[in-house]
């Protein structure tokens, strides 16, 4: 009962004590502030993204183009293919995305800059070493042509290596719009193949199964995503509260040593020491 009596005295005269109400109490909030506000971010900033597109495509020769339409055309009665501009294009899709997202975008196009692939490629290496350029996109010859005849395009994307988080976010706001843009061409472009089918090919067939199969050909898997933030971790408040609580009970336990020594050695005091 000694022990009991103890403690609780020590428990009172702590309450009755402000300078120790204040170490132990006090202090650690006011700590806590402090280094909530230097090393918490005060908010979510927006994201800054500097791209720098290597344009070696000059467009679509019109005579080129000519010959490979009529030829393409044949092929495709009811559709008359039209030149389009790949890289007007990439830009378009890269900037609506960024804008959707409250991305501060900084995009530069650079032309007439290399001959081949692999020079375009070390270029692009060397610029992002230099410019401190988050991401390079080289787009190829003859991507304005390869997209308009429906003919593969091959993007060659460079990424500035640094923390892994910074690569996952550079990596998704380059490759989501690009896979949007693939996804969209996509979908236009099976929906004019079924359009071919003839009148009376499209009596003795079900083009519903015929289109869900060409969906099922381009893409075979198609993925959902969604981030959720726990709602105590996801805003300022929610991890101070949680830090702050966590520091009262670290300096609540250190602070409680001292009384808690003390209980026990007046405790084994009089346990020990002979009594007249």
């Amino acid at each position: 009962m000694g022990a009991i009596k103890r403690a609780l005295y020590e428990f009172k005269a702590t309450l009755r004590s402000k300078d120790v109400l204040f170490w132990v109490i006090g202090w650690p909030i006011i700590w806590m502030l402090m280094t909530a506000y230097i090393f918490i971010p005060s908010g979510t900033k927006p994201l800054s993204l500097s791209i720098t597109i290597i344009d070696m495509d000059k467009g679509i020769n019109i005579e080129e183009f000519n010959k490979i339409a009529n030829y393409v055309n044949t092929s495709y009665a009811n559709y008359t293919f039209k030149p389009i501009n790949f890289t007007k294009e990439l830009i378009k899709v890269i900037e609506d995305y960024c804008k959707s997202k409250d991305i501060n975008l900084k995009l530069e196009v650079i032309r007439d800059v290399c001959n081949n692939s692999s020079t375009c490629i070390n270029y692009g290496k060397k610029i992002i070493g230099e410019r401190d350029i988050d991401v390079v996109i080289v787009v190829p010859r003859n991507a304005s042509l390869c997209y308009t005849i429906w003919a593969l395009v091959r993007l060659i994307i460079l990424l500035k290596a640094g923390q892994p988080t910074e690569e996952y976010i550079f990596m998704g706001s380059v490759i989501q719009p690009l896979v949007n843009m693939s996804i969209a061409t996509s979908l236009k472009r099976i929906d004019l193949v079924v359009n071919f089918i003839p009148e009376e090919v499209q009596e003795h067939v079900n083009i519903s199964v015929i289109k869900y199969s060409l969906y099922g050909l381009v893409f075979p898997l198609t993925l959902e995503l969604e981030s959720v933030k726990p709602k105590t971790i996801a805003d300022r408040p929610g991890m101070l509260g949680w830090m702050t609580i966590g520091a009262l009970g670290y300096v609540a336990v250190l602070a409680s040593m001292t009384s808690a020594i003390g209980i026990f050695a007046v405790s084994y005091t009089h346990l020990t020491l002979p009594t007249n």
